[in-house]
């Protein structure tokens, strides 16, 4: 092919040959032959082309021109398969066409009401992850600016369709084309989903950050301690059951990267967890902890009348101060607060035994002496 250039010459792709065939119609007819600058200009000219197109769809509004553009991201990719721009506007029109089915599933409630069914939506999506990762691996100046964005959309696609079988075999491959360096940039918005509902991309997860987490676990490791520590014990603000169950598989899932990562590092784990315990142990210092819980076992017995409710909120912290001190201000605390504890432990065993409402009466008379003290001592003074 000639390209003209000068002054009144037909646009590229427009220009008619004997045939009275443009040129981007012959190219789709294969019955061009290029040379390798002629057909990178090409594929770039088809690249603007579908670009142009799915400016013109609205995503589904228009299903030929969807199509044309589809096309033309198709043949764009058989021209010149090492060019950024042309495998992020295909997986991006794929991911376009994902997520205007998604609202019409909101809307209608089923998949089955929109424009393609269930095995359609599942292959753009499918396309839109491979589309991606082709992208983000050729990368070069085109993908600076873009990079982050398709890194992104990927999790998005992961997150909502990474359990179909299709999806998920896109995402394996991905994940071994592109370099691992790409995910520090997203490591917060993948250790917030380590507690998916779904096992299938929990399981995936947990590979990635293994993946992650053997080349930079500096990276991950005191994100995944918060996660493993996460108190279980408190239900969500929503208090739906699904909401209740999140916390606990996110710690345990945490937690199972945790000792999978401890065999590769046990060094960087165990000093990351010494870290992490003095820092929460530095953080909330004994007298807090006795002032809030009495705080709350004295709502428990006497707004609820739960005298086991009260029993059951301070055992933890009667456990921890039975190990024994292991700070100068551990050490403080249970040479002013230590007696009186133990006297309202006793008091609150005997409960146990007789289920005597007296012996609690007794032990909140320790209690409220040590809660005084703490807001004299303590409290008040910061």
């Amino acid at each position: 092919m000639s390209v003209n250039i000068g002054q009144g010459a037909a646009p590229l792709g427009l220009e008619k040959s004997q045939s009275g065939k443009g040129t981007l119609e012959m190219c789709f007819e294969g019955s061009l032959t290029e040379s390798e600058g002629e057909l990178l200009l090409l594929s770039r000219c088809l690249t603007k082309k579908g670009t142009w197109l799915m400016s013109k769809t609205n995503s589904r509004a228009n299903e030929v021109t969807t199509q044309r553009a589809l096309d033309c991201f198709d043949k764009a990719a058989q021209l010149c398969p090492g060019l950024y721009s042309v495998w992020h506007g295909w997986a991006w029109l794929h991911y376009q066409i994902v997520q205007h089915e998604q609202k019409k599933t909101l809307q209608t409630g089923s998949v089955l009401d929109g424009d393609l069914g269930l095995e359609k939506l599942i292959e753009h999506a499918r396309a839109s992850v491979e589309g991606f990762f082709k992208a983000i691996s050729i990368g070069g100046d085109d993908a600076r600016s873009g990079s982050l964005q398709d890194i992104l959309r990927v999790l998005t696609i992961w997150f909502d369709h990474g359990h179909q079988s299709a999806v998920a075999e896109a995402l394996k491959e991905g994940f071994n084309t592109v370099p691992v360096d790409v995910w520090l940039q997203v490591v917060p918005q993948i250790i917030a989903r380590i507690g998916c509902p779904k096992e299938e991309i929990r399981n995936q997860i947990h590979q990635l950050l293994f993946m992650l987490g053997c080349q930079h676990p500096q990276a991950i490791i005191y994100s995944i301690m918060v996660a493993a520590v996460e108190d279980t014990s408190v239900p969500s603000e929503q208090g739906t059951s699904d909401d209740s169950k999140q916390v606990p598989i996110r710690a345990t899932q945490a937690a199972r990267l945790l000792e999978t990562l401890r065999a590769h590092s046990p060094t960087l784990v165990a000093q990351a967890q010494l870290v992490s315990r003095e820092l929460i142990r530095t953080s909330v210092l004994w007298p807090e902890m006795w002032h809030e819980s009495l705080d709350e076992a004295a709502a428990a017995y006497f707004i609820q009348h739960n005298g086991e409710l009260m029993i059951e909120i301070l055992e933890p912290l009667h456990k921890l101060i039975a190990r024994g001190p292991e700070t100068l201000s551990e050490t403080h605390f249970l040479q002013c607060y230590g007696s009186e504890l133990s006297k309202a432990l006793a008091c609150s065993n005997s409960f146990k035994s007789s289920g005597c409402d007296a012996d609690l009466s007794q032990a909140w008379r320790h209690y409220k002496f040590v809660f005084d003290r703490i807001k004299v001592d303590y409290l008040l003074v910061v």
